[in-house]
């Protein structure tokens, strides 16, 4: 129970700061000193931080150690570890192997003291660059059952659901991009289609594929974020049935959007 009640009370932190330290790269700034804010809105800074089994934290401050139960505290921080930005950049530069047994570590020692969630950030990111997208799926799925909060977060929702795809857990995925289909945004809902397409074409069901591409195509014009991924795709499905149209929407795609990648690959098809 104090475990539950902690997960749900100590986990209050932006999961932007998570999405930015796994999918653009970037080191996460330091949190400046260890501190817990209390169940009062009162932050208490100290030297040193230490969490318990059982969800109790103890701070370290000038005026000596102080202990705090769960329910005492809304979050607790602790200084950001210092192997931290050296496994940040080992994936950076292409070595996530050597990052993968850095951030376990830092996952193990800094339970409940937010750098465990930063650090599985990160070491999804590490296990995706090696291709063991299996291993990357966990990892998110104990992100999220950590801090329910996570899964909201727009960003760490869609490179979940990429590894689900890089992974084939189809009946997973396919029930997250319906949820976004029918509930979403017109932004969510575009990126669904677009990528239940591309879930269709891993299992080689090209004629779907093509009509999900299409439906990105056609009705999410709007969307211009996805648009030319979605022409390209639309285009490469018909040219795989063996329909004319293909070179119809390649040239659609260079014509809207001449300084895209994919009209660059599209040039080659025209």
């Amino acid at each position: 129970m104090a475990q539950s009640r902690l997960r749900t009370a100590a986990r209050r932190w932006p999961a932007a700061a998570v999405a930015a330290a796994l999918w653009i790269g970037a080191g996460v700034p330091g949190a400046g000193a260890a501190y817990i804010i209390t169940k009062q809105n009162q932050k208490i800074v100290g030297t040193d931080i230490r969490a318990k089994a059982n969800g109790e934290i103890v701070l370290t401050t000038p005026q000596g150690t102080r202990t705090f139960y769960p329910g005492q505290y809304i979050k607790a921080v602790a200084d950001k570890p210092a192997d931290y930005d050296r496994a940040d950049r080992l994936i950076s530069q292409g070595k996530p192997a050597e990052a993968i047994g850095i951030l376990k570590g830092i996952v193990e020692r800094y339970r409940y003291l937010e750098w465990d969630q930063r650090a599985r950030a990160l070491l999804a990111k590490a296990y995706a660059a090696l291709g063991k997208h299996d291993q990357a799926v966990e990892v998110f799925r104990e992100m999220f059952r950590l801090d329910p909060e996570l899964a909201k977060n727009d960003e760490l929702q869609w490179a979940y659901r990429k590894e689900l795809l890089a992974a084939g857990r189809y009946p997973e995925l396919n029930r997250l991009l319906e949820e976004s289909i029918t509930h979403g945004s017109r932004a969510d809902a575009a990126r669904a289609y677009l990528m239940r397409g591309d879930m269709e074409m891993a299992r080689d069901q090209v004629e779907a594929a093509a009509l999900d591409y299409l439906r990105t195509a056609i009705l999410f014009q709007d969307q211009d974020q996805v648009q030319p991924e979605a022409l390209f795709k639309a285009a490469s499905a018909l040219e795989k049935l063996r329909d004319t149209r293909a070179r119809e929407l390649y040239r659609e795609l260079v014509e809207k959007y001449p300084s895209s990648s994919y009209a660059a690959r599209a040039r080659k098809k025209i």
